[in-house]
C-alpha cells in the first residue's frame, strides 16, 4: 500500500456503512433518549401539576406584585 491509497478493507468499510452504521445507531439512541426524557417530564407535569402549581405560583406572583409596587 502506498501513501494516498486506501486498502481494500478500509474502502469496503467506508462504502458498506461501517462508520455510518455506528453513527446512525448513536443518533437513534440519542433521539430515543430525548423523546423518553420529554415523555417522562410531560407525564410528571400532568401528574403533579395541581399540587405544584397551586402552591408555587401564587407565592411568586405576590413577590412580583410587591416588587412592581415598590
Amino acid at each position: 500500500m502506498t501513501s494516498g491509497t486506501l486498502s481494500r478493507d478500509s474502502q469496503h468499510e467506508m462504502t458498506a456503512g461501517g462508520a455510518n452504521g455506528a453513527t446512525a445507531l448513536t443518533r437513534a439512541a440519542l433521539v430515543g433518549g430525548v423523546l423518553f426524557f420529554i415523555a417522562t417530564r410531560m407525564y410528571l407535569l400532568v401528574l403533579f401539576s395541581s399540587s405544584a402549581t397551586a402552591t408555587d405560583l401564587p407565592i411568586y406572583f405576590m413577590y412580583g406584585v410587591r416588587g412592581v409596587d415598590l
